[in-house]
């Protein structure tokens, strides 16, 4: 199983809400109403497995929506789905084999029968879930016109871009990035973005009306009971758990690690997962040089990960832009945060810290060990951010307003 920390099903251990399953007020369903149609194309969507898709299903079961999913049955990150096709009340699941994460695929990879399939349900929305997938609900619009709606973890923030669309040059990164959107604006009716932190952004946009956040679930995680005291963990164990690469700040952790264990000798890393590049490798042969200080296992099963994050003082973040799972499970044990920068929901001495250099990271590593106060407002400020805004049932109602919103506007 791999090491990236990623949240449970919400079946079991959910904290239970007022607003559990009833989505309210502009998010609700109207007595009477037929559930929306919604075609959608995801990379990977199981909802055994998935969060995301966990809250589809549960708006589906409600009757809220009826869809109809295109998606991959390889998860590059929960596996492979156990069949091809799924039925649930209200959502059919039909999945090719392989994985559609890539960017580079043609558009034979998602065949004329799949597209008509998604089309025959007649929707009142067609979602692409990335950018990359776009091309697939243009497929199914121009077989059923309706209103297209992009499904984006980060839209507004220019470091989303992948290295070949900027050519790997730092200041060409805004540019290209007010074209992309000026390309999607051309095609797409309405965007759901995920990522708190451009909540702004799309406030100061020329067109707010086409935006809607909807946040990331992070359900509570089951069968891990309350987080551990400070008393009862490793004070001095900091822990980096998930995959490694350029994308996901290799490079930093390379050069954090290692000036926090060079300032900080009482201190150990633990380090969980597998080096995706070369950047990753390098890094990793950089603390090579610290021996058991550094531990670097190169996957663990999720319970022991999570285990593993509840025992430690800190987690460390080391990139300003990816790491989401982290930060959620994170919150999710009480454990805080510890960053390279202000990201999704992370925000300096609100519900971690933020180490401004590879030097910072021991300074803020001693707060959190010398000031008990301190770790425990972090802690209880991240669990609390988890529990009332990316539970479940607040992302449901977030997903329903979007959906309606996007069904009533305008090609």
């Amino acid at each position: 199983m791999s090491a990236e920390p990623l949240s449970e099903s919400p079946e079991d251990g959910v904290i239970p809400t007022a607003a559990a399953h009833q989505p309210s007020g502009e998010g609700s369903s109207a007595p009477g109403r037929s559930p929306l149609r919604v075609a959608a194309v995801y990379p990977a969507f199981d909802p055994v497995a998935n969060e995301l898709a966990q809250v589809w299903a549960a708006l589906a079961r409600d009757d809220h929506v009826q869809c109809r999913i295109i998606a991959g049955a390889k998860d590059n990150l929960k596996g492979h789905a156990a069949e091809l096709q799924a039925s649930l009340p209200g959502l059919e699941v039909r999945r090719i084999e392989g994985s559609l994460h890539s960017r580079r695929h043609g558009p034979e990879l998602i065949g004329e029968d799949l597209i008509r399939w998604a089309a025959e349900l007649r929707p009142d929305v067609v979602v692409s879930s990335c950018d990359f997938l776009a091309g697939f609900g243009r497929r199914i619009c121009a077989a059923h016109p309706a209103p297209h709606l992009l499904h984006v973890e980060q839209w507004f923030a220019p470091q989303a871009l992948a290295r070949r669309e900027y050519f790997g040059i730092k200041p060409l990164r805004p540019l290209v990035n007010r074209l992309k959107h000026r390309r999607f604006d051309a095609f797409v009716d309405h965007y759901m973005i995920a990522n708190p932190a451009e909540r702004e952004a799309m406030r100061r946009s020329a067109q707010p009306s086409r935006y809607d956040y909807v946040a990331w679930p992070h359900p509570p995680l089951a069968g891990t009971g309350d987080p551990p005291p400070l008393a009862g963990r490793d004070a001095d164990r900091l822990v980096y758990i998930g995959s490694m690469s350029h994308w996901k700040g290799a490079a930093n952790l390379g050069r954090y690690i290692d000036a926090f264990l060079a300032a900080s000798p009482d201190a150990r890393v633990t380090l969980v997962g597998p080096p995706g590049d070369k950047v990753a490798r390098r890094a990793l042969a950089r603390l090579e040089r610290w021996g058991d200080r550094c531990e670097h296992i190169p996957s663990l099963p999720r319970p022991e990960a999570l285990r593993l994050i509840g025992e430690s003082l800190a987690v460390f973040c080391p990139s300003d832009a990816m790491g989401w799972g982290l930060v959620g499970d994170a919150f999710n044990m009480g454990t805080p945060v510890i960053g390279v920068g202000e990201f999704y929901e992370l925000r300096d001495g609100v519900n971690g810290l933020v180490a401004r250099g590879p030097a910072a990271l021991a300074a803020c590593f001693e707060s959190l060990r010398g000031d008990p106060g301190l770790w425990a407002r972090l802690a209880e400020a991240g669990r609390r951010c988890v529990l009332e805004e990316h539970s479940p049932q607040a992302v449901e109602q977030g997903l329903l307003r979007a959906l309606q919103r996007a069904a009533a506007a305008h090609r």
